[in-house]
């Protein structure tokens, strides 16, 4: 999980249940029921468990979130990730091991269809030196 200069903290151990709104980014890595509001990013961090629906401006998931999401730029599902609810945003990256149940709705800024999904996939491991000699072999 990368730091950022996090405005809003709700660290391991807190609970919070009702409206969060705030302006930058923040991190939620607790339990944490209700709405939440933000045009910044906000990060769900690998203990966070959201239960409740999001707006904000960009959402990374390394936990878990239980509602719908609205995110104005971007939604990242990094690997061991589980969204289940509906997202609105023009751009979903998700990468190997994240899950997601729900309905993707893929609008562009003015409300226009717009496909942009990417999969985030890390890379495959190096061959053996005497693999990589025999398919150099094989191709000439």
């Amino acid at each position: 999980m990368k730091k950022h200069d996090a405005l809003c903290i709700l660290g391991k151990g807190s609970q919070w249940k009702g409206l969060l709104e705030f302006e930058g980014s923040g991190t939620i890595d607790s339990f944490f029921e209700g709405d939440i509001r933000t045009r910044g990013l906000l990060t769900i961090g690998p203990n966070g468990k959201v239960a409740g629906s999001l707006q904000v401006g960009e959402l990374e998931v390394y936990g878990k979130v239980e509602g719908d999401v609205q995110a104005e730029r971007k939604v990242l599902l990094r690997d061991g990730a589980t969204l289940t609810g509906n997202i609105d945003s023009p751009c979903l990256a998700s990468e190997e091991g994240a899950s997601f149940t729900g309905k993707l709705n893929m609008l562009s800024g003015k409300g226009s269809p717009r496909a942009r999904r990417t999969m985030l996939v890390r890379p495959a491991p190096a061959l053996p030196k005497e693999a990589e000699r025999h398919l150099s072999d094989v191709a000439s």
